[in-house]
């Protein structure tokens, strides 16, 4: 997609601790992206630009959903730090959002 991988070239195994730290990221930023899809859709044409939605997209984005499913295909993309996972996106996969996983005074057991 846009000239990049779409998923990883090939599958890894994830420790339990890593599978549920991803779990509770994936959760977390689920949730504010259900809560903004009402903001998004009732946002005015300058907000849409903004997030660098096209024109051409306006209408398919004020369609309405069923609150219990807000997308049909979506991934967040994660890189790893000291801190915990962090969220990457947008052009050039810069950091979008930063998001604590991780208590640096608790070990994790898998």
């Amino acid at each position: 997609m846009y000239g990049q991988e779409y998923a990883l070239a090939s599958p890894r195994e994830l420790l339990r601790c890593d599978r549920q730290e991803l779990a509770y990221a994936t959760e977390r930023l689920g949730t504010i992206f259900t809560k903004m899809i009402a903001a998004v859709q009732q946002g005015n044409d300058v907000l849409l630009r903004e997030l660098g939605i096209p024109s051409q997209m306006f209408g398919a984005v004020r369609l309405p959903m069923m609150r219990a499913i807000p997308t049909l295909i979506g991934r967040f993309d994660f890189a790893r730090t000291a801190e915990g996972l962090k969220m990457l996106g947008g052009k050039h996969g810069r950091v979008e959002a930063r998001l604590t996983t991780r208590n640096p005074h608790r070990t994790v057991r898998a």
